[in-house]
């Protein structure tokens, strides 16, 4: 679930920057590389260094996930559930918090003070015989810098919890062009075994 939330992320992400000038936008985004005190690029027994209790939590194609409570487990006042730490090949790559669904917005004026203003997802409706533009609630917003991106997701209703997911663009195009390189390989073999 988490790998296919991450694609559909991935390519409405880059569907959104085509075109768009990005340079020096978010750019405290991309000098933290992080989250805390783990760096993008850090290797897990680097990062699992930082923690009193880190747990495995799953693993698929090179990818393991690590959870921790040992550390401050708030953004704000908005009390996290649970953080998950994301390596692929063994250096960390993204980072998804959990923040319960009851205060989970409260985290958006700590992102917005520390890495500026996000890009609110919003929807077209009509009022009567007018067109109007709303942002979407819950809220689902995206901040997209050079390095690293980061994207929020608030809870509906309580049916689940909000999230908050950060990713290092360098570390993601190593992945795809691994992936990519591991398609070819497996292709050409597949003709020469013809």
């Amino acid at each position: 679930m988490r790998i296919v939330l991450l694609i559909l992320t991935l390519i409405s992400l880059s569907s959104q920057c085509i075109g768009q000038n990005k340079k020096g936008l978010y750019k405290a985004l991309d000098e933290k590389n992080g989250f805390r005190n783990a760096q993008f690029g850090m290797s897990s027994t680097q990062v699992l260094g930082f923690f009193k209790d880190m747990f495995f939590e799953e693993s698929s194609y090179n990818k393991k996930y690590y959870t921790t409570s040992s550390e401050d487990m708030t953004i704000g006042k908005a009390a996290i559930k649970k953080i998950i730490y994301g390596f692929y090949n063994d250096r960390l790559f993204s980072v998804e918090i959990l923040l319960y669904y009851s205060n989970g917005d409260e985290a958006i004026p700590v992102l917005e003070s520390a890495y500026g203003k996000g890009k609110y997802s919003t929807f077209e409706t009509w009022y009567g015989k007018k067109k109007i533009v709303m942002q979407s609630t819950p809220y689902s917003i995206d901040w997209s810098g050079d390095k690293v991106y980061m994207y929020y997701r608030g809870a509906s209703n309580g049916d689940r919890d909000s999230s908050l997911t950060i990713v290092s663009s360098v570390e993601e195009d190593k992945r795809i062009a691994d992936g990519e390189r591991q398609e070819k390989q497996a292709l050409l073999k597949a003709k020469k075994d013809l």
